[in-house]
């Protein structure tokens, strides 16, 4: 019956070490903070890349197509306009970054919890396993036999 509970443990570990392995031990060699901030520090770059090349689309469409004025489409007020849009999406984009990306660690987290356990598992299986060989090798040993 041990010996089917090890294969089971010794299974879990490998679909776990194959498949999500790999991708939690690179979240969790940082810290959360570290891991939550670099992911979304990638998200806002991104982010406002896209942002900034769909306001310079509008405003291009603006000028070519509806053939809006130049000086007004680039006034004081359509910048602060193009620039609190920009803050807004941040801002949400972050909320929502952060929330997921501490999800997704917690997540990897309690994964590499339950395959550590299954570590230590397996450690108890072989040392009884070797408590229960160097028993048997005393008892079968002749020499350890006295003789009356």
């Amino acid at each position: 019956m041990e010996s089917l509970q090890k294969v089971h443990t010794m299974i879990g570990m490998a679909i776990y070490d194959k498949h999500l392995g790999a991708q939690d031990r690179k979240k969790l060699a940082l810290s959360r903070r570290d891991y939550v901030y670099r992911r979304n520090l990638g998200l806002r770059l991104g982010v406002g890349f896209g942002y900034l090349v769909l306001a310079g689309l509008y405003y291009g469409y603006l000028l070519f197509v509806k053939e809006a004025d130049l000086f007004a489409l680039f006034s004081k007020q359509t910048l602060i306009q193009c620039l609190v849009g920009l803050l807004v999406v941040l801002v949400i984009y972050t909320i929502l970054g952060t929330v997921l990306h501490r999800q997704e660690y917690d997540q990897a987290e309690a994964r590499n919890e339950i395959y550590e356990r299954k570590i230590n598992k397996l450690a108890r299986f072989q040392a009884q396993e070797r408590t229960y060989d160097h028993e048997s090798r005393v008892d079968d040993d002749p020499s350890s036999r006295k003789t009356i």
